[in-house]
């Protein structure tokens, strides 16, 4: 379930099939740890880093013709229901908030410069938000529980 402030924010939210780990060991009460990766995606060139795999399979499943997916950054993140936490893009900041835990499925605010979004995430979700223009392509957060 998407929800947008702007219609031009796309996101993508794939949901796969195996749960990464429990929800009990990333979601406790108010608290949710996520994965975030910030990559930068193009058509200039064809090298995938591995972390992204899942990610050009899933767009080219889609049918979006980038063929160059670098990794810009990882870190792991605990989100604190109303709290923001900050992740740094090459332009400015996202935000993520946890808005609610509604056994073990997160509905996550997240803020990227000039767009707002909220998504929901089941243990094993992965989600891909555009977060903005990068040279040639884009760049997109990835999230992953």
């Amino acid at each position: 379930m998407i929800h947008s402030a702007r219609p031009a924010l796309f996101a993508l939210v794939v949901l796969s099939a195996l749960p990464l780990l429990s929800s009990t060991a990333w979601a406790q009460e108010g608290k949710a740890k996520l994965e975030v990766m910030v990559a930068k995606v193009s058509t200039s060139g064809a090298s995938i880093d591995p972390a992204l795999k899942a990610m050009a399979a899933d767009f080219k499943r889609n049918g979006l013709a980038f063929t160059n997916y670098a990794l810009a950054s990882t870190t792991k993140v605990e989100l604190t229901k109303g709290k923001a936490s900050s992740v740094k893009l090459p332009k400015g900041n996202a935000e993520l908030t946890l808005l609610s835990d509604d056994k073990g499925k997160l509905r996550i605010k997240v803020s990227v410069p000039g767009s707002t979004s909220e998504i929901s995430m089941t243990p094993g979700g992965e989600a891909y938000l555009e977060a903005g223009p990068q040279g040639d392509g884009k760049v997109f957060l990835v999230l992953r529980r």
